[in-house]
């Protein structure tokens, strides 16, 4: 049973090859996908993974700037965090928990994003 499991988590994630590149197969889910660049896909798929996973703070935050649309949606107190950030202040941890929850406010609002649980 192990093995299976290890066996499925080893092999490569399928892909649907869209202009030429390999796209995950998940983009196709996303509403609006035809109409967001493919950079924007990959920066949703990917946040919508880690987030499902409960991945460490430092890993999301990255990722979440890459999207423009997420970006626009954060509250202007978040994204002066976001802004913080990526000119390597270190945040506490309680800015921190506010930057979480604006993060999961703007994903909510976009309505790109598939709920948690």
């Amino acid at each position: 049973m192990l093995q299976n499991a290890r066996k499925r988590s080893l092999s490569p994630a399928p892909v649907d090859v869209r202009n030429g590149e390999p796209v995950p197969k998940m983009s196709r889910s996303l509403p609006v996908a035809h109409d967001l660049p493919d950079t924007e896909v990959q920066a949703i798929e990917l946040l919508q993974e880690l987030v499902h996973r409960q991945v460490p703070f430092d890993t999301l935050w990255p990722v979440a700037s890459r999207s423009p649309i997420l970006v626009n949606a954060l509250d202007p107190s978040v994204r002066a965090l976001l802004q913080a950030l990526q000119r390597g202040t270190p945040l506490g941890m309680q800015q921190r928990e506010a930057f979480n929850a604006g993060l999961q406010g703007a994903m909510a609002q976009s309505g790109l994003f598939e709920p948690v649980g």
